[in-house]
């Protein structure tokens, strides 16, 4: 609520003219050192003394109660006026962090999942957080699920194995959306990055290579030449392959 909104009548309530207000000395005093309300004297109405913010002043608290007195100075009177804040669709549901990086290896079996907590909506009821949703893609598929205190959180679940050397990386959009009216919403993008794995052997370009040699050639003579390929990442290493009747010359 805006300063200055509209709470109440209390001049209907006290069933006096509002020009009476001033006259018996009506005042408004709230507990506490915050004052929350005040009195228009001119048209008796009970209004804000400032915003109220619902999930400032009672956090996620099922009813939030601001209490003040009304003073009659002249009938020495003082009348207590409870005043509850309802909740209202003002919070849009927000992730910590709008990008995140998500590592996994491709040997991950499917099936496997990966829970995201990050994401907040101050609102109640129906006005939090209500469902999500995942962008289209081949590899992921989205489950919710729902923690002590009905707080809802998404699971990306792994449908199919992931391959490194076909697709290092999967962008995903995941979307958080609340039920109020308006519907308000919040996105991240998740970047999957697939990490190797040693699942593929070296391939030589051809299975069999046939060289001859003088048996007079020096040694150190380069005798072939051979080219292996590996799709995995890190380091490649060729061990040199003695052929037999050929002392100390490796065909590498």
């Amino acid at each position: 609520m805006q300063k200055g909104s509209f709470v109440g009548n209390i001049a209907q309530d006290l069933g006096l003219e509002a020009k009476e207000l001033s006259e018996r000395g009506v005042s408004v005093v709230s507990r506490g050192r915050t004052q929350y309300f005040a009195l228009n004297v001119k048209s008796g109405h009970l209004i804000t003394a400032e915003r109220l913010d619902r999930e400032q002043l009672c956090g996620r608290a099922e009813k939030c109660l601001l209490n003040c007195e009304v003073i009659v100075q002249h009938d020495m009177k003082m009348y207590g006026v409870e005043v509850e804040i309802v909740d209202i669709n003002d919070n849009a549901p927000n992730f910590q962090t709008g990008e995140m990086e998500l590592k996994v290896s491709e040997t991950t079996a499917p099936g496997s999942r990966f829970p995201f907590r990050n994401v907040q909506d101050p609102d109640l009821g129906t006005n939090s957080l209500q469902s999500y949703k995942l962008s289209s893609n081949k590899h992921f598929s989205l489950k919710v699920q729902t923690a002590s205190g009905g707080f809802k959180y998404p699971e990306l679940v792994l449908e199919k194995p992931l391959d490194r050397e076909q697709q290092a990386a999967h962008d995903l959009i995941l979307t958080a959306t609340d039920g109020g009216d308006p519907v308000r919403s919040g996105t991240a993008r998740i970047h999957v990055v697939v990490l190797d794995a040693n699942d593929n052997a070296p391939v030589f370009s051809q299975p069999l290579y046939r060289v001859s040699v003088r048996e007079n050639v020096p040694v150190g003579t380069t005798v072939a030449t051979v080219k292996a390929t590996d799709l995995d990442e890190g380091d490649r290493r060729y061990n040199g392959l003695q052929e037999p009747g050929l002392r100390g010359i490796h065909i590498i």
